[in-house]
């Protein structure tokens, strides 16, 4: 039996610690829920978002229309012969290589709204501005990748490629956007190492014809299309026939005879040259 001043002092305590409990709890799973959206966005290697979340912003971008927004581009980063980093030092290297890759692309970026790591050795950036600010920001950070990595005791070298695709001509939405500055990537590559090139329309029509050219190729395989032609090979002093030279050929039923030289470089690239080889020796 307490006095009944005692009791209500007790009760009064006991509110303000379970309201002090409360508060504390509910503290930690906001933290806690910040900390998974962080987790979910961010590029754990280098700190920079993410593939998700770079699309959640860009289609954010995209759905205000081209007559609300200000124009921006979207620059695709590739690095070539990375994997011979990783190979060659060790993939320690390799990933410190992508840290540092990452901090020099957003020093670069300065007024860039967006930088992003995409993949294994892919960067994004989304910039305000016109084409002309974009491939300023393109040879501005091809200068600056191309200078050498002092990492754990070694000097590595990369040669970056970079595709532009902005957003008043080049893409009606955030995917096609994006797909348009890495087309416009690859044919930067094909140019040389260490080049950017902005996406022209002829860009999508050539991947779509070559696309068109590489389910032919695998067509070829199963129906039987390739024929070996026999190059006599023979001795300059005697004049006597000492072996023959197996020589490749693709009959296409509309395209007709196809020369190595058209079908053999998409064969190594998309992975069929090793079929190819054992139909030769068969």
């Amino acid at each position: 039996r307490l006095p009944v001043r005692l009791l209500c002092r007790m009760v009064s305590v006991g509110s303000k610690t379970l309201t002090v409990v409360a508060l504390r709890d509910q503290s930690e799973r906001l933290k806690s829920e910040a900390t998974i959206r962080r987790l979910a966005h961010t590029d754990m290697l280098t700190g920079l978002i993410n593939r998700t979340h770079f699309n959640e912003l860009l289609s954010a971008r995209m759905s205000g229309g081209r007559s609300e927004t200000e124009p921006f581009a979207l620059l695709s980063i590739g690095l070539n012969r990375f994997k011979w980093v990783n190979d060659t030092y060790g993939h320690g290297v390799g990933d410190e290589l992508l840290r540092k890759i990452g901090q020099r692309i957003s020093r670069c970026a300065r007024d860039a709204e967006v930088v992003a790591r995409f993949g294994d050795d892919d960067f994004v950036l989304l910039q305000s501005g016109s084409r002309g600010d974009a491939e300023e920001r393109a040879a501005t950070i091809i200068e600056s990748l191309i200078r050498p990595f002092k990492i754990d005791g070694h000097v590595v070298e990369i040669s970056p490629n970079i595709g532009i695709a902005c957003s008043d001509l080049d893409g009606e939405s955030a995917a096609a956007l994006c797909r348009n500055a890495v087309l416009a990537r690859y044919r930067a590559k094909r140019v040389g190492e260490r080049q950017y090139s902005v996406f022209e329309p002829v860009m999508l029509l050539d991947a779509i014809a070559q696309r068109d050219f590489e389910l032919d190729l695998r067509s070829a395989l199963a129906n039987g299309e390739f024929e070996v032609h026999f190059q006599p090979q023979t001795n300059a002093a005697t004049g006597l026939f000492e072996g023959a030279e197996a020589l490749i050929r693709w009959r296409h039923p509309t395209r007709g005879l196809v020369p190595p030289g058209l079908f053999i470089p998409i064969a190594e690239d998309v992975g069929l040259i090793g079929a190819i080889g054992e139909r030769v020796l068969r």
